[in-house]
């Protein structure tokens, strides 16, 4: 079976390691490393967050980096996301720490060096504040020709966001960052997971009853860290308790959970009331639709991607599928 290889760029959250245990136990995945960066918690304690489910996974053979700490250019004032994820960033389990030490590699160069050994191999999920892809997109202005597919839980194509009323927390940390990388010429067309459906293809009742019978290493990991998070989870969903991230890695493995369409995407970094937001341009299905007279193709195509960067972003998802593999998920009966 092949399976697709990924580095896993993480900001430190109850839905982060989630996610990374997604990674770790699919049949359909190969972690090849882990970068942290600041978002819910500081990138040190993202990557020894990282270190507990590396150790309780038994999979210590994968390496984690730190990365940035500080954000490439202003920011509005946020929110903590320690509201949702605890303190710790795991729901105020306050596990101790374990005997696994990251590479001493900075989390950006560490993506451009395994890129570079693998050039067209490696997908790169990142669901936390994108200031290490930007610092590696700096770096290494190659990186978007040396990456197989960039796949992001983050922004969100229709409001309400979650940092901002119209921005979402991953890209409101480091909008600079958000916007270099959004912009950049990436070989292939990424994907955006956005806010809007990751808050429709969320966990249930059943899903949650998988879990707390603790079946699997990863539910018995991930039980109680989802205690804190659901009760502040439930307040932005009408219909569950969002784990975006996991949500993420699994449309990596499976990407027909999701429904995409191409579309324009910028970044506004002007600070004003709509700093930090994903402006998704819906006006180029007028192109797609044939809507556009032919005198005015030229413009239009000018006027909606100009200056922005083409992304298969979501705009659905299968949600009786999602649910199911939630719980084989935490069941441990994926395939």
């Amino acid at each position: 079976m092949t399976t697709i290889p990924l580095i896993y760029d993480t900001d430190g959250g109850v839905d982060d390691y989630s996610g990374l245990w997604y990674a770790l136990v699919s049949p359909l995945l190969d972690p090849v490393a882990v970068t942290g960066v600041k978002g819910v918690v500081s990138a040190d304690q993202t990557a020894r967050n990282v270190a507990k489910v590396l150790v309780a996974a038994d999979r210590r053979d994968v390496p984690f980096a730190v990365g940035a700490e500080e954000p490439l250019g202003p920011f509005p004032e946020l929110p903590p996301g320690t509201l949702m994820h605890g303190e710790d960033g795991l729901g105020n389990t306050n596990r101790p720490d374990v005997d696994l030490e990251p590479t001493g590699e900075d989390a950006a160069d560490l993506i451009i060096r395994l890129c570079r050994d693998r050039p067209g191999e490696i997908t790169v999920v990142a669901v936390g504040p994108f200031t290490n892809v930007a610092l590696a997109l700096r770096r290494e202005p190659a990186l978007p020709e040396l990456v197989h597919e960039l796949v992001i839980m983050g922004g969100v194509a229709r409001p309400p966001g979650n940092a901002t009323a119209l921005g979402e927390f991953n890209v409101v940390c480091d909008p600079v960052a958000a916007a270099e990388m959004v912009v950049a010429p990436w070989a292939r067309v990424p994907r955006m997971v956005g806010l809007d459906v990751t808050l429709t293809a969320t966990m249930g009742e059943d899903e949650f009853a998988v879990l707390y019978e603790r079946r699997t290493p990863q539910a018995e990991f991930m039980a109680e860290p989802f205690v804190t998070y659901r009760q502040t989870s439930e307040i932005e969903s009408e219909v569950g308790c969002a784990s975006h991230d996991t949500l993420t890695m699994m449309a990596v493995a499976k990407p027909d959970l999701l429904e995409y369409e191409e579309l324009p995407v910028v970044v506004d970094t002007a600070e004003g009331a709509a700093w930090g937001t994903t402006v998704v341009d819906f006006r180029a299905r007028w192109l797609s639709q044939g809507k556009v007279p032919a005198e005015f193709l030229d413009l239009a195509e000018q006027q909606f991607y100009g200056g922005k960067g083409r992304w298969r972003v979501a705009l659905g998802a299968d949600l009786e599928s999602v649910r199911a593999e939630f719980r084989s998920f935490y069941a441990g009966t994926l395939t």
